[in-house]
């Protein structure tokens, strides 16, 4: 089969057979169509040089466009015309890429390599974002090889200033492990990253918030966005990671507990958390008035996704940071209403089993080897308490309990 000239309107004409078949763009010398039985068009270029025929394939349609086929197509003729090889010019480009790759390139392979095979899901994510936000814009396009010390240490240091000191030190320690992988590999003699030593001190994280800033910022949580309410409570109420808690999912809530698979929690192990009273009537509300497909806090209506903790910053430190800031109450994250939430159940006697309410490895040979009581009566008896407490504290210090309805 032949066509005399190439366009988009014939390329979306050509429909896929029972079998393979080849189509010969006749104005275009050496180039044919290799339609698959899947419908996708693969542009091949057969050319000879030296006495020797070779097929190149250039890129299949509609995963890259006409144009950028076309430029494909006319790169490898004029390498053909001037006698050089395109196959063998891809494949020492290639080889170039391997042995002498830009920072862009060196990150996917670690990523792919390295990352993917031994780190969790959650974590690659991170190191994603981290790479695509911080990272690849300063030094993306430069190869690893040009990269010198002096020039991390000043891009960590200026990280430091627009940043914090906290994301500062993960970002380096995510460069020494990319260039600790990229001397592994053959790629670089030695880390221009080893021995730097981490630029920002960061703040002691033991900021705990009393019964009477949590009973301020629920009152300021009634006029504050829904998610935010919601997720804001049930990190207090449970005292469950704050991601894991926007990530939370209809399938892992099973009468009063929520239980989340290995794959599904920062530590890796099965975990199920008790959801007292005031917790069940959050998600109840979320199940009745939103139903939801899967994820209970969903990203701007996205139900394949989840709120990110981007927004969970958002709310707290530009929505609501006015507010919270005028009841009274001091700086704090949402990871600090875990912390807050450890605290109040070991103040109220309840610290042996803070830490399997928090999913944290067991320590100890006698816990990790011989006690293998699951503590199910212990821990809802600790998060009944806790919650018991901060509605009694909503109610004014008396021992009444309150129902609190937003």
């Amino acid at each position: 089969m032949k066509i005399t000239k190439l366009n988009f309107k014939i390329l979306q004409s050509i429909k896929p057979a029972a079998k393979r078949y080849n189509i010969q763009v006749e104005n275009s010398k050496g180039l044919f169509l290799v339609v698959g039985v899947n419908g996708n068009i693969n542009f091949t270029y057969r050319y000879q040089l030296d006495g020797r025929r070779r097929d190149m394939s250039l890129g299949s349609f509609p995963s890259k466009t006409l144009a950028e086929l076309n430029k494909a197509y006319a790169s490898a003729a004029a390498d053909v015309a001037n006698g050089i090889d395109p196959l063998v010019k891809r494949e020492r480009e290639r080889e170039n890429n391997e042995t002498d790759p830009t920072i862009k390139e060196l990150a996917a392979r670690y990523m792919e390599n390295h990352v993917a095979a031994k780190l969790r899901p959650k974590t690659m994510k991170e190191y994603q974002r981290q790479f695509d936000k911080y990272i690849l814009p300063k030094i993306g396009r430069r190869k690893a090889k040009e990269i010198s010390r002096g020039k991390l240490v000043a891009m960590i240091e200026k990280m430091v200033k627009e940043n914090g000191p906290y994301m500062a030190n993960r970002n380096l320690a995510l460069l020494k492990g990319l260039f600790t992988y990229a001397v592994r590999v053959g790629v670089l003699k030695y880390s221009p990253a080893a021995g730097i030593t981490p630029p920002g001190k960061e703040t002691a994280k033991d900021r705990v918030l009393s019964l009477d800033e949590i009973k301020k910022l629920i009152m300021v949580l009634g006029n504050a966005p829904r998610d935010a309410r919601d997720i804001f409570l049930l990190i207090l109420l449970t005292g469950q990671r704050p991601g894991e808690v926007s990530a939370m999912r209809l399938h892992q809530v099973k009468g009063d507990w929520w239980e989340l698979s290995s794959k599904e929690n920062k530590s890796g192990r099965p975990h199920r958390v008790y959801l007292a009273s005031w917790a069940r009537q959050i998600i109840q509300e979320r199940i009745n008035d939103l139903s939801p497909n899967d994820y209970l806090f969903t990203a701007n209506g996205n139900k394949r996704d989840h709120v990110q903790a981007d927004n969970l910053k958002t709310w707290l430190h530009r929505r609501l940071g006015q507010e919270i800031k005028e009841a009274g109450i001091d700086y704090f994250t949402a990871h600090d209403l875990r912390r807050s939430a450890a605290t109040g159940m070991a103040i109220l006697g309840h610290a042996a089993v803070i830490g399997d309410i928090l999913n944290h490895a067991p320590q100890g040979i006698t816990r990790t080897v011989y006690d293998k009581y699951d503590r199910e009566p212990e821990i809802k008896r600790a998060l009944i308490s806790w919650e018991t407490a901060i509605k009694e504290a909503l109610a004014g210090g008396g021992r009444k309990v309150v129902e609190v309805n937003f």
